[in-house]
């Protein structure tokens, strides 16, 4: 069989991220099936051949259209040559012409069908169309949770529940240890007092407007010292989020947009930041939640979508349009010890439910499902 990873670049982000900790993982258990896996030519140098799971290298891309078109135009013949029983896509793209094997395709969510207005017209028609073609092509859909699971249900009645399959990603697992004596990395960030923190991309769909309007008014109200540190890449109609910024002399002072942070410092901002906020309107998982509670940092999520799923008890929810209850929670959190503490605890007991190694033998199972 083959698993299409192509989209994976060294930066290992988002879809990327899934695609490289699922291919380790899969790469250290015992195999009963022999796994070509596609991937551009300079991600060689993360993986080795091991027994049942071989690389096979393609080109480097220079930007998304390439990568599509070769996958679009070019794949099919090689998928037919290699004499695959099973596929499988990472995510909802894969060639509209036959492949000679059955199809197995990992969805994430739903979100350009239930938030189109926060995506340009051209990326969710793109995003729409291949998602329809996949799920009547799949032979097995493997959905990261169970609300994404659920949302295929609804919007494609047609699906058999014996084809859909709920595998839950995982976050890296974190050694406290390694972060000490790093402390002087947070200043390359801007970063130099105590933090409240958001991880993700910067975009109207991440719901950073609720966040900055709690934020504005608890530093008014109470006079607390945290900063607000907004780390991730600017997305789609980011401006707005940054105007607002912008035109508060306070939030300006106060508010620290470092950017992209690497995935080795990403763990030094989680376990130093007081709470971590992730006020998403909606998410097929909602991996940085998990990650803040991997390093033992109290979190707060919006009460939709996946997260409830995710995050179980190990956190604290608040309506995502409810910018007052964010502010209580975060001004309770960040004046109260105990509870600081007891969602440390319970936040590392929830995260250790979910491992790299469980993704990769529920996702072999859905492999050994779908050929049977």
């Amino acid at each position: 069989m083959a698993i299409n990873a192509l989209i994976m670049d060294e930066r290992k982000a988002g879809i990327g991220n899934y695609a490289y900790n699922l291919i380790k993982a899969i790469s250290t258990l015992p195999l009963d099936m022999d796994i070509d896996v596609h991937i551009q030519g300079h991600m060689k140098e993360f993986f080795k051949d091991v027994d049942g799971v071989n690389f096979r290298l393609h080109r480097d891309f220079e930007n998304s259209r390439q990568r599509i078109m070769y996958e679009l135009f070019r794949m099919p013949s090689i998928y037919r040559r290699g004499g695959y029983d099973i596929v499988h896509f990472i995510d909802y793209l894969s060639p509209f012409l036959p492949i000679g094997a059955k199809r197995v395709y990992t969805i994430h969510d739903l979100s350009y069908f239930k938030y189109r207005k926060t995506f340009t017209l051209g990326s969710r028609l793109i995003k729409q169309i291949f998602t329809n073609i996949a799920a009547r092509l799949a032979d097995g859909m493997i959905c990261v949770s169970k609300n994404t699971r659920d949302d295929l249900k609804k919007r494609y009645k047609f699906l058999k529940e014996d084809t859909l399959y709920v595998t839950h990603l995982a976050a890296d697992q974190v050694k406290t240890s390694e972060l000490e004596g790093n402390i002087e990395l947070l200043r390359e960030y801007g970063i130099d007092d105590r933090f409240i923190l958001y991880v993700g991309t910067i975009e109207p769909r991440k719901n950073i407007d609720v966040l900055l309007k709690a934020y504005k008014e608890i530093i008014k109200e109470t006079g607390l010292p945290q900063k607000l540190v907004l780390c991730g890449k600017l997305g789609w109609r980011y401006q707005s989020i940054l105007d607002t910024i912008e035109a508060d002399e306070e939030l300006k002072r106060r508010v620290i947009h470092p950017g992209y942070v690497p995935d080795d410092i990403l763990p030094l901002l989680y376990r130093e930041a007081d709470v971590f906020v992730y006020p998403s309107l909606y998410e097929g998982f909602g991996l940085p939640p998990l990650e803040a509670m991997t390093c033992g940092t109290p979190v707060i999520v919006s009460n939709t979508s996946s997260l409830p799923e995710v995050v179980g008890d190990g956190g604290l929810y608040f309506h995502p349009h409810d910018h007052v209850e964010l502010g209580l929670l975060l001004v309770g959190i960040l004046t109260d010890d105990g509870l600081r503490e007891e969602l440390e605890k319970r936040g590392i007991k929830q995260a250790a439910k979910f491992s790299w190694e469980k993704t990769g033998e529920n996702t072999l199972s859905v492999y050994r499902d779908v050929a049977e």
